[in-house]
């Protein structure tokens, strides 16, 4: 094989690796199930052993732990993580609360996640105060996002969104007590 011919093809296996990284539900054509309450599987309400058991052991008693799916990662927290929390398990309000052995909050900013609105990371959001649901919301730091109560029976699921740019970065699905 000559030289020109190898590099085409180094140059295009290449090509095809960053694609599948950049956009992995575009060369997979795998479209996320629209969902209120889970993020690739990893549901409100699984318990810390269920976890264990899919993806492997973590620390018994961390609030937290990164998830890492086909396609992104998925914040998986057994503690109400906004911004009260670090990977370490012990940045949490003090230490004197202990984390729950059920997933209070799932959230990714990988396109592995659509909501049952059709809203997923990459999303265009429009200027006003109220979208689709949604209600126009302030962020620690300032930061602009979206936020929106679900009920699905006895249990709501409070979908947080952020934003960047004008288009949906991240999203946050949160247990309410």
């Amino acid at each position: 094989m000559s030289s020109p011919t190898r590099l085409v093809k180094a140059w295009v296996a290449l090509g095809a690796l960053s694609l599948t990284l950049a956009f992995p539900l575009a060369v997979t054509g795998k479209t996320p199930k629209p969902s209120w309450t889970c993020i690739a599987g990893v549901c409100l309400g699984h318990s810390r052993a269920a976890l264990d058991d899919r993806y492997g052991p973590s620390a018994p008693d961390i609030p937290s732990r990164t998830v890492r799916v086909q396609g992104g990662r998925i914040w998986a927290c057994f503690w109400r993580c906004t911004n009260a929390v670090t990977e370490d398990g012990f940045t949490y309000f003090g230490g004197t609360m202990r984390p729950t052995n059920r997933l209070l909050t799932v959230s990714t900013c990988s396109r592995i996640v659509r909501l049952p609105d059709g809203t997923e990371p990459g999303t265009r959001t429009p200027l006003g105060n109220r979208w689709n649901g949604y209600r126009r919301i302030t962020r620690e730091g300032g930061q602009v996002g979206w936020e929106r109560l679900v009920s699905r029976g006895a249990n709501e699921t409070k979908v947080t969104l952020s934003v960047v740019g004008g288009r949906v970065r991240c999203v946050y699905l949160e247990r309410v007590p």
